[in-house]
């Protein structure tokens, strides 16, 4: 029984490290959402899609710098959630 719970308790451990699937596409959607968010905002006020209105777009728009801590915020959230599946993974073999 203490040999199963080690290794239990070791995988836990292991998914909890690694970055997880939610982690992942939670931060791709936050990146595509920026991407987006910043392109729409350089054409619409600064009238091109060109690197200097893209700058210009992100520089002068605090909402955009809201924006751009999302990637962070939904990978930590992705992270918590699969700490939370594997958690209740092992309670319910331990159970």
């Amino acid at each position: 029984m203490a040999q199963t719970e080690f290794n239990l308790t070791d995988n836990v451990r292991l998914l909890k490290a690694k970055a997880s699937r939610h982690a992942i596409y939670g931060v791709l959607i936050a990146l595509t959402a920026i991407v987006l968010a910043t392109l729409l905002v350089a054409q619409h006020l600064h009238g091109g899609l060109g690197l200097e209105e893209i700058v210009a777009a992100q520089l002068n728009n605090p909402v955009l710098w809201v924006l751009d801590a999302l990637p962070f915020v939904f990978a930590s959230w992705g992270q918590y959630v699969s700490t939370m599946i594997a958690y209740q993974a092992r309670c319910q073999v331990v159970d």
